[in-house]
């Protein structure tokens, strides 16, 4: 499916496809879902069609907050990879976009002596790591300028800590550090183009649709619920403030 192609899946279609096949729901085996089924192809943003790629995001975020950060992220990558002429993704590969830059946490981008880029040094906030099979990660190069670059997590320069955040709400989409020793890596674009680019603010505003997204939910549970339920004045009270919010 191209991305031009993208064609927004009904509430029911989703919930199918993401039921849980056991007891516990796993983020990162509804990443793989949503991918395999060819639901990761959304519009480019601000290529004309990005509130198709807001509604897929607010769906996803109706239904589990920790998935769409996976999700958001991963398809986050495939639109920077796309917008600045990155190296192709490889089929069934699994994308993170780590960009968070705390001082005590950066990685360096350097050349090698056989002319490669390696990464070394400690990540941050690296949502979905122990299941993802790439990550689009901001880094450093040898003349202190913001950059970006690709790198495979399955080679033995990548070391995925258990170590990091630990936020109780988002714990599922299990976000670590993950530390890097001369790991191969592909730089992406030029010196601060991951900021500069076209799609970059639209691409930031889908954030909102996940508060979107998840709002809706409880605002329908709220009504279901107020539908069924003896009168309860504070409950239509939530009802009420969901919807003018």
């Amino acid at each position: 499916m191209s991305h031009n192609a993208f064609s927004l899946p009904s509430a029911a279609a989703l919930a199918t496809l993401l039921q849980p096949q056991d007891s516990a729901f796993f983020p990162i085996d509804g990443l793989r879902r949503l991918r395999d089924a060819g639901l990761d192809q959304l519009p480019l943003p601000g290529h004309g069609a990005t509130l198709r790629r807001w509604q897929m995001l607010a769906a996803i975020a109706a239904i589990d907050l920790s998935l769409f950060k996976l999700y958001e992220s991963h398809t986050d990558a495939l639109a920077v990879l796309a917008e600045l002429g990155g190296p192709g993704v490889p089929a069934g590969s699994s994308w993170g976009v780590w960009c968070a830059d705390p001082p005590d946490a950066r990685v360096r981008l350097r050349k090698a002596a056989d002319g490669r880029h390696v990464l070394d040094g400690r990540k941050a906030w690296c949502a979905g790591a122990q299941g993802l099979s790439h990550a689009l990660i901001s880094c450093w190069n040898d003349d202190n300028q913001a950059c970006l670059a690709t790198v495979d997590l399955s080679q033995p320069g990548v070391h995925v800590t258990d170590e990091g955040w630990q936020a109780v709400g988002m714990r599922a989409c299990a976000s670590v550090d993950v530390t890097f020793s001369a790991a191969r890596a592909l730089p992406v674009g030029a010196p601060g183009a991951y900021l500069e680019r076209p799609g970059y603010w639209h691409g930031s505003a889908g954030i909102a649709a996940a508060w979107y997204g998840a709002a809706c939910a409880i605002a329908s549970h709220l009504h279901a619920r107020a539908q069924h339920a003896a009168p309860d004045p504070v409950r239509l009270a939530q009802l009420g403030q969901i919807d003018c919010t």
